[in-house]
């Protein structure tokens, strides 16, 4: 489905961002998959906030735990 969806954006010259946000059990995402996203998106096009970062490590950016 993701190679459809790239596709598709490539084909109408769609401008678009892949973001992975962060997660309050500071999750990162796999490696392979991030690596999978570049290659198919672009790394300029890819943006991970998932895991250990200054945006997880503050509790106060959360108002819950998952939404």
């Amino acid at each position: 489905m993701l190679e459809g969806i790239q596709k598709i954006l490539t084909k109408n010259n769609a401008s678009f961002k892949i973001v992975m946000s962060q997660n309050y059990d500071q999750e990162k995402l796999d490696p392979f998959d991030q690596a999978y996203l570049n290659k198919l998106y672009g790394t300029a096009n890819v943006f991970d906030f998932s895991g250990i970062n200054s945006f997880t490590n503050n509790v106060d950016n959360y108002y819950e735990t998952a939404h």
